[in-house]
């Protein structure tokens, strides 16, 4: 085999070890973006949950309070209407007025409790591949 013939051969061998490797590299750096998506496509379906959560503890927090606050009216309007049936006015003046200072300070708890719970939690920021 001539010494031209050989090197010509081994040009188009490293030419095809080069045609590989590139080829090689894309396959991994395509595999490498699917990764880094999902990873990506994670981390926002854990701050959907997350958010999701947050609301639902905010709404049942809202729901117990009210739940409490009917069940203090209910029974407060039953202390009433017992004072009002005895025709005992002065008592039935007196337990409504117990019932609206308690009624005023109850709302005052709940608007105090309800201001640092309206703020949603944080959401992680996606990274974004540039």
């Amino acid at each position: 085999m001539d010494q031209g013939v050989a090197a010509v051969l081994a040009a188009l061998i490293a030419v095809a070890g080069v045609a590989l490797g590139l080829f090689g590299a894309r396959w991994q750096a395509r595999s490498m973006q699917e990764q880094a998506n999902a990873a990506i496509e994670a981390v926002r379906a854990q701050g959907r949950d997350q958010n999701a959560q947050w609301r639902r503890t905010v709404r049942r927090d809202v729901w117990v309070e009210y739940l409490g606050a009917v069940d203090e009216f209910r029974l407060s309007a039953g202390v009433v209407a017992e004072h009002l049936a005895d025709e005992d006015l002065p008592e039935a003046e007196l337990a409504l007025e117990e019932t609206r200072s308690r009624s005023a300070r109850q709302t005052l708890i709940a608007r105090s409790n309800s201001k640092g719970r309206n703020k949603s939690p944080q959401r992680a920021t996606p990274y974004r591949t540039p």
